[in-house]
């Protein structure tokens, strides 16, 4: 994102007849810069692993504390630099706006929804052995009116959106089990820290003991 900042500079400056400080040159600047970083914050969305604008935020933060280059070496003041985090939020909104045209999920949701194929599986296979959940048939069937087509395709989307809440159950308590693991091995060392310490001070205690004893 700061490098395409910088090209956009660079070309500008390369390009201009004019001095540093003409109009001509100053808007010419801020067009780049306005271009090269919506292409930025673009390609940064279309990018994104997981929230989308959760990354975007995060990017926009490094490339505007990147810029306090053009305070220290160009002659931006630090008020303009305060100032320019308004400039590149806009542009992440933009950026992350037009990267939903290319890319409307993330790769973490196109991966979910990958892994979501073997539930089908899963379903279809009910369906041809007649294993289904006699209860959720019964529902589809009487909200699709005695549709049974219209009931088949209903019964499956419940069924699916079943089996996606039992794995995600199965997830939630697979990490509170780590977490409750994790607690039960931090007490367990303090616990034991606690009784080197006391052990240690008795021993202390006992060796002060036998030195004035034997005096």
């Amino acid at each position: 994102m700061t490098v395409l900042s910088c090209l956009g500079g660079f070309i500008v400056g390369f390009a201009s007849t004019s001095g540093d400080n003409s109009p001509l040159y100053i808007y010419s600047l801020a067009i780049s810069n306005s271009l090269f970083l919506t292409i930025g914050f673009t390609i940064s969305g279309c990018l994104a692993v997981e929230n989308r604008w959760r990354h975007l935020a995060i990017v926009a933060a490094i490339v505007w504390a990147v810029s306090i280059f053009n305070v220290l070496f160009f002659g931006v003041t630090i008020i303009q630099w305060a100032a320019s985090v308004v400039a590149v939020a806009i542009f992440a909104l933009i950026g992350g706006g037009i990267s939903l045209l290319f890319k409307r999920k993330t790769l973490v949701e196109i991966s979910s929804n990958a892994g979501d194929e073997k539930f089908y599986d899963e379903v279809a296979r009910e369906l041809q052995g007649k294993s289904i959940v006699a209860g959720l048939w019964t529902k589809a069937f009487a909200e699709m009116e005695g549709d049974d087509a219209k009931a088949r395709a209903l019964y499956i989307k419940y069924r699916v959106a079943k089996l996606k809440e039992e794995r995600d159950a199965h997830i939630k308590f697979q990490k509170e089990e780590e977490e409750r693991k994790k607690e039960e091995a931090r007490n367990q060392s303090a616990i034991t820290l606690r009784f080197m310490r006391r052990a240690g001070t008795l021993n202390g205690k006992l060796q002060n003991f036998a030195r004035s004893f034997f005096k």
